[in-house]
């Protein structure tokens, strides 16, 4: 429901994305050395999200 009410549609990867989203974002909020440290060891994932984050907005 979440996805639909942010974004006006669902499918099954909105929702994916979504919750990714959600959890980085918490993440990187509340624990930011944890945040920095996924961004250094995984650069490549790092990029991932970004991409997802612009295509939710």
């Amino acid at each position: 429901k979440y996805t639909e009410l942010l974004l006006g549609e669902t499918n099954e990867e909105l929702k994916r994305d979504v919750s990714q989203w959600i959890i980085y974002s918490h993440i990187a909020k509340s624990m930011p050395p944890l945040a920095k440290h996924f961004n250094d060891m995984y650069p490549e994932a790092k990029e991932d999200i970004k991409e997802m984050i612009q295509r939710i907005k």
